[in-house]
């Protein structure tokens, strides 16, 4: 289970409905110009659910986004089963990427790629991504076979950082409970009160995907923190909650490219339509 998760979706929910100036963040602030600051923390984090927590999910459609790295001197996807794969033609005008299908950021899958569907960059440049015969510093990338065509070769140096979208996967539910703590800081005790009552407020309503059975647990006192000094006033919030999200496993459907190498031989005597398949 990842605990940052729940801390992520919390502090993009806080940030968006507390006051603009207030500092969510997980660092605890260390000078006054950091204040008013919520610092969110998880404790007692408890897994639920058969083994690590996750619960298969199944196969899940829409629009998953994926970041790739090719290593210009080295081009190869290399699987732990020890097994390769070359992912630039040997002109280097023609790149394999990882996954395929590919579908645009709202999930479509008909047509050319939508401008942003596939982005490609080596350093500062960024390849411009075109449905019919690629120029230098442009690039063609089929939606169904995720096979990228450059205007131009490649050089042989190098990162090349490519992000795209694929439109199948597989997801397990991770599911665990955990006392959310937030650490409100504010200079003064009037200001201090206020912001906690917000934070409490928007806890209370909260709409974080994922996130249940939010209860309060802790109303600390108002005390002096020590750091940052001045006038700062610091109160401890906690909640026991529950918190559920979705683990993707990019096996099959838009999985990393898989191959089998097989020899096809006629039975004797049998049709020549009629194989045995066997590895090499």
């Amino acid at each position: 289970m990842l605990l940052h998760r729940l801390i992520d979706a919390a502090s993009a929910y806080l940030d968006g409905v507390l006051p603009a100036a207030t500092n969510v963040s997980t660092l605890m602030p260390r000078v006054v110009a950091e204040l008013p600051a919520v610092v969110l923390s998880l404790t007692a984090a408890e897994s639920l659910g058969a083994g690590i927590g996750g619960q298969p999910r199944g196969t899940v459609s829409g629009a998953l986004a994926l970041n790739a790295e090719v290593d210009l001197t080295d081009p190869v996807l290399r699987f732990d089963s020890g097994e390769s794969v070359e992912l630039l033609s040997p002109d280097r005008r023609t790149l394999q990427l990882p996954h395929s299908p590919l579908v645009d950021a709202d999930g479509g899958d008909i047509g050319p790629l939508a401008p942003g569907a596939v982005t490609l960059q080596r350093g500062a440049q960024v390849f411009t991504l075109v449905d019919g015969a690629p120029a230098a510093g442009q690039v063609q990338v089929d939606r169904d076979t995720g096979i990228a065509t450059f205007g131009a070769p490649l050089p042989a140096t190098g990162v090349l950082q490519a992000a795209y979208f694929i439109g199948q996967w597989e997801a397990d539910t991770a599911r665990f409970l955990a006392t959310l703590q937030a650490d409100v800081f504010a200079s003064g005790a009037a200001p201090l009160d206020t912001l906690s009552r917000q934070v409490a407020d928007a806890m209370a309503r909260h709409t974080v995907a994922g996130l249940s059975q939010v209860t309060p647990l802790a109303w600390g006192a108002m005390a002096a923190p020590g750091r940052p000094a001045g006038n700062t006033l610091h109160r401890l919030l906690s909640w026991r909650c529950r918190f559920e999200y979705d683990d993707p496993r990019i096996l099959t459907g838009g999985g990393p490219i898989r191959g089998v190498a097989v020899t096809l031989t006629p039975h004797p005597g049998a049709a020549p339509t009629v194989f045995t398949v066997a590895q090499p």
